[in-house]
């Protein structure tokens, strides 16, 4: 309801992050049509929570069973650091599947220790993404 919020009553055109849209079509389906833009920043989006990649091997957040101790916390941290990643599963190849307008970002590279160009090789490497998709972020 914030994105809406957001979109209908303070004219948002653009949309940083916005990864929640994913388990909404309806509401993909209602930004796609009026023309709302993504900026989605792959590495910021892991480390911050923002996206909790699906793995099989890995903890919840809390930590295994609901252990919120500090050892099952590192735990999880170590997991995440991992290459245990599936990046396919990012949300913004959802967002993409459905035809919102998508562009890569490297949001804060001073705390992310990131570029735009590494944001690139993760899509392309990692994510799955065809020359033809990253191509079309820079023009979305």
């Amino acid at each position: 309801d914030n994105l809406r919020r957001a979109v209908r009553e303070y004219g948002a055109v653009r949309i940083g992050h916005g990864y929640r849209i994913t388990s909404n079509p309806s509401l993909m389906k209602e930004m796609k049509e009026e023309g709302i833009h993504f900026e989605v920043c792959p590495t910021s989006s892991l480390e911050t929570g923002g996206w909790m990649y699906d793995n099989p091997n890995a903890f919840s957040e809390a930590g295994n069973d609901g252990d919120t101790s500090a050892d099952a916390k590192d735990s999880t941290n170590n997991n995440q650091n991992n290459d245990f990643k599936d990046w396919t599963t990012h949300p913004c190849r959802t967002m993409q599947a459905n035809g919102l307008s998508v562009s890569l970002s490297s949001d804060d590279p001073a705390v992310f220790h990131t570029s735009l160009a590494w944001q690139y090789r993760t899509a392309l490497g990692k994510m799955g993404m065809s020359r033809y998709e990253l191509y079309k972020t820079n023009m979305d």
